[in-house]
């Protein structure tokens, strides 16, 4: 079975679902009791609990109206042995090919302009020093 390692890996990103992973660590527990260890609401957890369950990490049984959920250590077996070769020290490359990315162009760095270059240094053409604001000029 091939493993979608960009959804593990996004699983095990969230702080919260290593900490219910830690939770499960050798018990099995209800939704509810493991909803009473945090702050958030139930669905919130249940939400946690199904990105866990669909990426492997934990397996869900069903005991007359409760759902037990226990950790499935083989999931987090299986992304540490993905990493293994990017732990090794020698010649050896991991196996997995490397994508080519796409460079942006360098911007150019934009200079400040001075304040004295917003504001016009000639008076409008109605000759006034201070004309009616109107849409073509602010007031100011």
């Amino acid at each position: 079975m091939a493993t979608d390692y960009s959804a593990l890996f996004g699983a095990l990103a969230d702080t919260r679902r290593r900490a219910i992973l830690t939770l499960l660590h050798g018990r099995t527990l209800t939704v509810n009791r493991i909803a009473e260890e945090f702050s958030v609401s139930r669905p919130a957890i249940s939400r946690h609990l199904r990105v866990l369950r669909e990426t492997g990490l934990v397996s869900e049984s069903k005991r007359g109206r409760e759902r037990f959920y226990a950790l499935e250590p083989e999931a987090i077996g299986e992304a540490v042995e993905h990493l293994k070769p990017y732990l090794a020290r020698g010649p050896e490359k991991p196996s997995v090919p490397a994508k080519r990315s796409r460079r942006k162009k360098p911007q150019k760095a934009r200079s400040a302009k001075p304040r004295s270059a917003e504001v016009p240094s000639e008076p409008p053409a109605s000759g006034r020093r201070n004309p009616k604001p109107d849409k073509g000029w602010r007031c100011w």
